[in-house]
């Protein structure tokens, strides 16, 4: 909670959420409730722009009717993505449970008051009951937090206005980033397509053809066991997608000479091949270690360049060639048999370092733009701190958002 220190900032003072506005649960729908015509139910997952909507044909109190703009905040649901402050951007719909109605009280900017509950979110998340993912705060509990408030109505709409800018600065720059993806994706398909419209590009061979012969594709260690502080690292699936230069789990250096088949080293393609399947990696330079049960190590031979073969798994073509071999109705996965098996377009080594320097420099911009997004994010935190806690006042703060 905000506490005195704040107290002595001229025009501020120290209020309660409850003091603040009204809060009001949404209805304990049934599923007798449900339909597929009448007015949209408002769910937790909708407020993250979740389109499956349940529908509701009886009569809906007017209370808990909630309009496009209206403010919400979801009680109960997980950090960082679904509990907290959220502005209703969808159709006029009724609210469920697990979500609050906010009412603003008189001399409070609805839209400062946003803010204010998410600086609120970031202290009730430290307090609130549930695991360590999923977590929820009694309507008690939320009107008690303390919230640093300026009596000048004006003075929060200019804090609303300043944090609104940074805001849509980073959504400009998700927007951005999303179209490069999108980009890189027409790039991969109009290549592989180009397999398919001109056969004379490639020569179709077998993934098991591709790999150096005597290092066939494996799969990892079964059972990891401990952790072994000067052991052997080991990569999981989910390490494919983190930093290789910490947090991995090491495994004895016992174990590991019994896995001696699976060891992999720079250069070498990991791909997962149980439950979350084809998730990919070409290890780095200077890397050493071992992989685990779920992930195959695929070292290529001179008629396949490693990046390649990623982006070209990375593609929709790719994809579906994986889909295509997936064994297992309830829990997916890719069997070595027939991932040797498996057919490609292999262009020539020229074409082929084309299509990694074309995609390459693509995911170098896209590293960029998330470079700059992430400065935004910190930026905009830094900014919500001072502003929310007067520690910066809005006529200086006025050119701290570019």
């Amino acid at each position: 909670m905000l506490a005195s220190p704040f107290v002595g900032i001229a025009g501020w003072t120290i209020n309660r959420v409850g003091e603040l506005c009204d809060l009001l649960n949404g209805l304990a729908f049934k599923p007798s409730d449900w339909g597929d015509r009448g007015i949209p139910i408002i769910r937790i997952q909708n407020l993250n722009g979740g389109a499956d909507f349940n529908y509701c044909s009886r009569a809906i109190p007017e209370a808990y009717l909630i309009p496009a703009g209206s403010l919400l905040f979801s009680w109960s649901g997980n950090r960082g993505t679904s509990f907290g402050p959220f502005v209703w951007r969808g159709k006029t719909g009724a609210l469920n449970q697990h979500i609050f109605k906010v009412t603003p009280k008189a001399g409070v900017n609805p839209n400062w008051l946003f803010y204010a509950l998410n600086f609120v979110r970031m202290e009730a998340e430290k307090n609130a009951h549930g695991g360590l993912g999923l977590v929820h705060v009694r309507r008690g509990d939320m009107e008690s937090y303390e919230v640093l408030t300026p009596r000048d109505i004006d003075e929060q709409s200019r804090i609303a206005t300043i944090l609104d800018a940074s805001e849509a600065a980073i959504r400009a720059s998700e927007v951005v980033i999303e179209k490069m993806r999108a980009q890189r994706r027409g790039l991969l398909a109009d290549r592989v397509a180009a397999f398919t419209t001109h056969p004379e590009l490639y020569d179709p061979a077998a993934l098991a053809d591709l790999t150096i012969p005597n290092v066939p594709i494996c799969y990892g260690v079964v059972q990891p066991g401990p952790h072994h502080r000067n052991g052997v690292p080991l990569i999981t699936i989910t390490d494919l997608l983190g930093n290789l230069d910490q947090g991995l789990h090491r495994i004895s250096r016992n174990l590991d000479s019994q896995y001696a088949r699976s060891r992999v080293a720079a250069g070498d393609l990991l791909l997962s091949i149980k439950a979350t399947v084809g998730r990919l990696r070409v290890l780095p330079p200077g890397f050493f270690g071992n992989i685990s049960r779920d992930i195959a190590r695929i070292r290529c031979s001179e008629r396949m360049q490693p990046a390649y073969l990623l982006f070209y798994f990375q593609s929709a073509h790719g994809r579906q060639s994986l889909a295509s071999i997936q064994v297992g109705s309830t829990r997916a996965e890719l069997s070595i048999s027939r991932l040797l098996k498996l057919m490609l377009p292999v262009p020539s080594i020229a074409i082929q370092n084309e299509i990694i320097a074309v995609v390459s420099s693509s995911d170098s911009a896209i590293a960029a733009g998330e470079r700059r997004l992430a400065k935004l994010r910190l930026q905009h935190q830094g900014i919500l701190h001072d502003l929310l806690t007067g520690r910066v006042r809005t006529t200086a703060a006025m050119g701290s958002v570019a």
